[in-house]
């Protein structure tokens, strides 16, 4: 047992797979988008999966729902047209998004949330803009004419642009970052199924997009320039520098399953020079994972390729990586069979090294749900991929849904979600670099001391030979009665 079992919480949802919604949680769903605000309140909107509609195979979902941290309670802010309350008077007159998967969100606490793109019907990519006004409780689909781009000269190769609206054209399953009044996307699916290379930002105030020209360090080396994807994971740090790790670079992967187009690289993309710097990994395809021992960091460990996990930052600045579809130590084999993924790493940012944190290193592997609330070394979460996750205080990191393992370890769409507390290892727990530096200050204590003390002894030995008259003057010397002899 590693010192993480213990905190893993199964929180609220179903141990089983396939379960419809209720007005206390959504149902089963993989492939949704999120976003949280800063009253801790998180907003999940559609995905694939299950609705109150009883149905024997997933479907495309258009339903939001808000979920608040403090409480641990789902509300259900609108039902969508694919449920059995969507035509009710309270909802059939309501517009809102078409049912779809991969699509992207941000918003402005307490004012908006954007959803843009995602994959509908047929698979198609979208590239409509819905907003949904937070204190009206409405949807609006922006038209044409409000999601005019900003860029007035489109001279960049890798652009990929609507023609009549200057606007991104339609796509799904983008790498996305939310920065507090700005949404920025890189690639993404294209309505041809190829893997799109461009860069755009979103205001979310002015509700205008405008590309990125960005560059790349390659110069002369071809294998440092990026590689369009899917499925990549994200993070933020200050709101101007942007983190990516892995994905899948080829469109047909995902649905064979196969790991042919995954890769395990982690770029960063600096918003102040609009420059992509490659900071660990190379542009080798299907690596598979080095993991050593949990909390031993070493420049030689780090995750396999993978798409569809899940990020966090925590309050050090460190990048966590948990699960997704991909690699795990072992080869793919012949047929590059994928995997599905519970491991746990953590990139130190500084010293640019991974560590296996917690999860197993083999895919594959069950879920053990324990009791419903109660952290516990019982608990311990499954593989599974394209999830959802947020964070919360105090290094609080929450999992929820995604298609992965259930309690009969049956494959599914799940609606769990899981509390994974780090805050104990970051502060009160000792890594080995902590007990060294602690070491090496008791070490070098001991030694001062030492040090004084003979130092001390020293100077008061050469000093009782100058003042000795004034001892003998001062103290008087007297025998003590003695026995024996």
């Amino acid at each position: 047992m590693s010192f993480l079992d213990s905190e893993w919480t199964w929180l609220n949802g179903e141990n089983v797979g396939n379960s419809p919604s209720t007005f206390e949680s959504p149902g089963s769903r993989s492939g949704s988008t999120s976003w949280r605000d800063t009253n801790g309140d998180v907003w999940l909107f559609g995905g694939r999966g299950f609705s109150d509609l009883i149905r024997k195979k997933a479907f495309l979902l258009n339903d939001l729902w808000r979920y608040n941290i403090h409480t641990n309670k789902w509300t259900l802010v609108h039902p969508g047209s694919v449920s059995t309350t969507g035509g009710t008077v309270e909802f059939r007159d309501l517009k809102c998004p078409s049912p779809r998967q991969l699509a992207t969100s941000c918003g402005v606490t307490n004012t908006t949330l954007i959803i843009y793109g995602g994959q509908g019907k047929g698979d198609k990519s979208l590239g409509d803009t819905w907003v949904y006004f937070i204190p009206k409780q409405r949807w609006l689909l922006l038209d044409k004419s409000q999601i005019q781009s900003e860029n007035e000269t489109l001279v960049n190769t890798t652009s990929s642009t609507d023609a009549e609206t200057l606007a991104p054209v339609p796509r799904s399953d983008v790498v996305s970052w939310c920065l507090g009044e700005r949404m920025v996307i890189f690639s993404g699916l294209d309505q041809n199924n190829h893997i799109l290379h461009d860069m755009w930002i979103l205001s979310l105030k002015t509700l205008k997009w405008k590309e990125i020209i960005y560059m790349t360090e390659m110069g002369k080396n071809q294998s440092l320039n990026i590689l369009p994807r899917i499925g990549a994971t994200s993070w933020v740090l200050k709101k101007k520098i942007l983190y990516m790790f892995g994905g899948n670079t080829k469109n047909s992967s995902f649905s064979l399953h196969s790991t042919s187009g995954y890769i395990s690289d982690l770029w960063k993309f600096n918003l102040t020079d609009f420059k992509w710097t490659r900071i660990y990994g190379t542009s080798q395809l299907e690596t598979t994972g080095v993991y050593s021992t949990q909390f031993n960091s070493s420049y030689k460990t780090h995750p396999g390729s993978r798409q569809g996990a899940l990020g966090w930052v925590d309050s050090k600045g460190s990048l966590w990586l948990f699960g997704g579809d991909g690699l795990d130590r072992l080869p793919s084999g012949t047929f590059k069979q994928s995997k599905l993924l519970s491991d746990v790493w953590r990139f130190q940012i500084h010293t640019k090294i991974w560590t296996w944190m917690a999860g197993s290193s083999d895919g594959e592997a069950d879920v053990e749900y324990g009791i419903k609330g109660e952290a516990t070394s019982e608990a311990l979460i499954g593989g599974r991929c394209r999830s959802n996750g947020w964070t919360g205080r105090h290094n609080k990191f929450y999992i929820f849904a995604g298609l992965g393992h259930d309690k009969y370890n049956q494959d599914g769409y799940l609606n769990d979600l899981w509390l994974l507390d780090v805050n104990g290892i970051l502060n009160s727990g000792k890594p080995v670099w902590y007990i060294v530096f602690f070491v090496f200050c008791v070490v070098s204590i001991i030694l001062i001391i030492v040090a004084l003390s003979l130092f001390t002894k020293d100077k008061y030995s050469n000093s009782s030979l100058l003042f000795k008259s004034r001892y003998d003057n001062d103290i008087k010397y007297s025998h003590l009665p003695t026995t024996g002899d």
